[in-house]
């Protein structure tokens, strides 16, 4: 029941741009009946999506992001759940474990590792916290990407895709030991920013339509393959997103005309077809992500 609900939720943000705020209160039982006095905390790991930031005039602003709309949900059934955000923008996989700085975030653990920090924080705090999130992976393959969603390095890509699977198996394995067999982790895949070079017309369409196998089975199959190996969940982004549906599934968008579903889901989620090479989210698209969250868990 709890999926059928979850899913309607998603078919009206992709219907009518519902944001965030507005998805519907449901968590899932098995959440809502370890709700005690101590309600606990959620814990929230990754890149800037998990920061969840937009555009701003100067640079990027924080929003409530996915992470905040997954507590508010999980908070009307667990009152006072905590959201504990460690993630970094900018982070890649190699930094995630070995640390670096992070613009437009504030991570209460610096410039370190914040693997090793959601390690203690996971190991301070057992049997408080009730869910980690984390998203981890984008930046690496994004680096390897020309301007405005041009052509991918392929020389980029033969290390990066690599690293990405061993480093996300590392991370994945070592937040499964600090948090034992039972709690719950998810990690996310994700949508497919590079479909918005499709409205950019010419060599974009067909560098959008390349980019469909290389994320779905060269990356996003290498982190569910890494996360599910050490006993995660996996919030299925891409899905929510329509991202790999057939570029002949068509629909209309303005000021774009017919283009494909895919492209135009991009294109209303995320910033991508705005201000290009922005992959991040709207208030739809992380409610879209949340929503993915939600029906993992």
């Amino acid at each position: 029941m709890f999926k059928l609900i979850v899913g309607a939720m998603m078919a009206a943000v992709l219907l009518s741009a519902t944001t965030a705020s507005a998805l519907a209160s449901v968590v899932p039982q098995r959440l809502a009946a370890t709700a005690s006095a101590d309600p606990g905390v959620i814990l929230s790991l990754g890149d800037s999506l998990a920061v969840g930031l937009q555009p701003a005039k100067f640079g990027f602003r924080p929003t409530l992001g996915y992470a905040g709309v997954v507590a508010e949900q999980m908070s009307k059934l667990m009152p006072g759940i905590k959201l504990v955000r460690y993630g970094c923008a900018g982070a890649t996989t190699t930094s995630f474990i070995r640390g670096g700085p992070c613009p437009f975030s504030n991570p209460p653990y610096g410039r370190g590792s914040q693997l090793i920090a959601a390690e203690r924080f996971i190991t301070a705090n057992r049997g408080r916290v009730k869910l980690v999130m984390i998203d981890i992976g984008a930046n690496d393959v994004v680096h390897c990407a020309r301007a405005n969603f041009g052509p991918l390095k392929t020389g980029c890509l033969a290390v990066m895709l690599p690293r990405v699977r061993k480093n996300v198996a590392l991370i994945a394995q070592r937040l499964r030991q600090a948090a034992g067999p039972s709690l719950r982790l998810v990690g996310l895949n994700y949508y497919n920013p590079f479909l918005a070079a499709y409205v950019q017309g010419g060599k974009g369409r067909s560098r959008a339509m390349a980019s469909v196998s290389l994320i779905r089975n060269k990356f996003n199959d290498r982190l569910v393959q890494a996360y599910r190996q050490h006993g995660f969940v996996v919030a299925d982004v891409a899905r929510a997103f329509g991202s790999d549906l057939p570029f002949s599934t068509m629909t209309v968008l303005s000021p774009y005309g017919r283009i494909p579903a895919s492209v135009a889901n991009i294109c209303k989620h995320t910033w991508a077809c705005d201000r290009r090479s922005d992959i991040h989210a709207r208030d739809s698209g992380y409610g879209l992500m949340a929503a993915a969250v939600l029906t993992a868990t």
